[in-house]
C-alpha cells in the first residue's frame, strides 16, 4: 500500500517503555516519500511499518516481519522538523501529516494519518538527536580534558 494521489494509510503509534531509557517507544504505519520526488507526480509515497530501536528508525513492509528493509539513521540527524511548504513536493491530501529527518546524506519525508500523531513523532525523534549531541559533546569535552592533561604532562618533561 502507498500514497498516489491523495491516498492516506492510518498513522498510529505507541509507547512501550520510558523516555530516560531511550530505548524509544515508537511505532507504527508511515509513509515514506522517494528520494527524490518531481513537482508534477510528487513522488510515490509507500507504506511502512516504522520502529525505532536505539537510534535508527527501521522500516518494515509490515508489522511482522522480522527484517527491516533498511534503517533510516536518526543518530546521524542533524534535526527533526514538522514539515513546512519547501521545495520538497507534497500531495495536497498530506498537508499538516508531514514531518521531515534530515541528515548530512539525505533528507527523509515521512506522512502519519492524521495531524495529531506528528508532534508525538517529531518530540521523540528530536530526543534522540539531542541525546546524541548531549553523547557528542561529553565526547569531545572528555577528549579536550585527555589532550590537556597529556599536553600538560609533555610541556613539564
Amino acid at each position: 500500500p502507498h500514497c498516489q494521489g491523495g491516498t492516506l494509510v492510518v498513522c498510529s503509534f505507541q509507547w512501550c517503555c520510558s523516555m530516560e531509557t531511550l530505548q524509544q517507544p515508537l511505532e507504527g504505519r508511515l509513509l515514506l516519500a522517494p528520494s527524490e520526488a518531481s513537482a508534477s507526480d510528487q513522488g510515490n509515497w509507500r507504506s511502512y511499518h516504522f520502529a525505532l530501536k536505539g537510534k535508527r528508525l527501521y522500516y518494515y513492509r509490515s508489522r511482522d516481519d522480522k527484517v527491516p528493509i533498511k534503517h533510516i539513521p536518526v543518530e546521524q540527524a542533524t534535526s527533526v522538523d514538522a514539515f513546512t511548504h519547501g521545495t520538497f513536493p507534497v500531495p495536497p491530501a498530506l498537508d499538516g501529516l508531514v514531518f521531515t529527518i534530515r541528515t548530512p546524506v539525505r533528507e527523509y519525508h515521512l506522512a502519519c494519518g492524521n495531524a495529531a500523531a506528528v508532534p508525538s513523532w517529531v518530540k521523540i525523534l528530536r530526543d534522540v538527536v539531542s541525546s546524541n549531541t548531549q553523547e557528542t559533546r561529553a565526547v569531545e569535552n572528555h577528549d579536550e580534558t585527555l589532550y590537556k592533561e597529556l599536553r600538560k604532562g609533555h610541556d613539564t618533561a
